[in-house]
């Protein structure tokens, strides 16, 4: 049996759900909109993923319960997928985050996300799958973006990124056996940024195919058994961050280089 608050919560919930749909929550945005423009300039080994564009909404709420089932409004989001084209020069990209979302929920912008991926795995052997790395999350009104690695970084005006990465192979034995690659950098995946001026978003990842980091998991779960991962210049060590040394790639690449 339903208790009464049970339906209330129900009821209140359901009355915001039809109150957004009669007002057309939908996004209709004018062909001649003000847009963000993202560009991106890639290595020929990546491709662009898509552009996540993230809209809310002040008019149409949400209401939801909290884990102490306490009903909790916040304002209501929408989102679309943009597709990058090619732009200007070879390896260069761009996508527009139009910034009015139109509609009866007025929808406004509040985020975007992007990453790049490779085109080919096989370079780094057979049945291996890319698993991400290289992502950016622009945040443009202060609220939580839909996609966000924490600790944002705060810019005044336009964002230029340009981000140096590296190949992680990693080898798994525990639960199953299975092989990705990620690309790695000085902060985790989706680095976020607050740019709430911004109207320009430019993103230059800058690989190093040359520098490639291994790990390997133990074969069985054991105390002091460790995940060992294996640098470019030979060396083996545990991480306890559970992932590769940014900062010793680094090491290491610019040691080779002479810088």
């Amino acid at each position: 049996m339903i208790k009464s608050t049970q339906w209330a919560l129900i009821t209140v919930i359901a009355f915001y759900s039809i109150n957004a749909t009669a007002m057309n929550p939908g996004l209709e945005i004018l062909p001649d909109t003000e847009a963000i423009m993202v560009v991106m300039k890639i290595p020929q080994e990546l491709k662009p993923e898509k552009l996540e564009v993230m809209y809310r909404s002040t008019i149409c709420k949400r209401v939801s319960p909290n884990s102490s089932g306490i009903l909790r409004e916040t304002n209501g989001f929408n989102s679309m997928d943009v597709v990058f084209v090619p732009y200007q020069t070879e390896g260069s990209y761009i996508a527009k985050a139009p910034i009015d979302g139109g509609g009866g929920c007025h929808w406004k912008l509040s985020n975007i996300a992007f990453s790049v991926a490779y085109l080919d795995t096989a370079q780094f052997g057979e049945n291996i799958s890319y698993q991400g790395g290289a992502g950016i999350s622009v945040n443009f009104d202060g609220q939580n973006p839909r996609r966000s690695s924490g600790g944002a970084l705060k810019v005044e005006g336009d964002v230029h990124v340009i981000q140096d990465y590296y190949p992680w192979v990693d080898e798994n034995f525990l639960g199953g056996y299975w092989r990705t690659v990620r690309l790695v950098a000085d902060r985790n995946l989706y680095k976020t940024y607050n740019a709430f001026h911004a109207r320009n978003v430019y993103f230059e990842p800058v690989l190093h195919s040359a520098f490639v980091v291994r790990s390997k998991s133990p074969l069985v779960k054991a105390e002091g058994n460790r995940t060992i991962f294996t640098y470019p210049d030979g060396t083996s060590r545990p991480e306890a961050t559970g992932g590769p040394s940014f900062r010793k790639l680094q090491e290491i690449r610019l040691a080779s280089e002479g810088g």
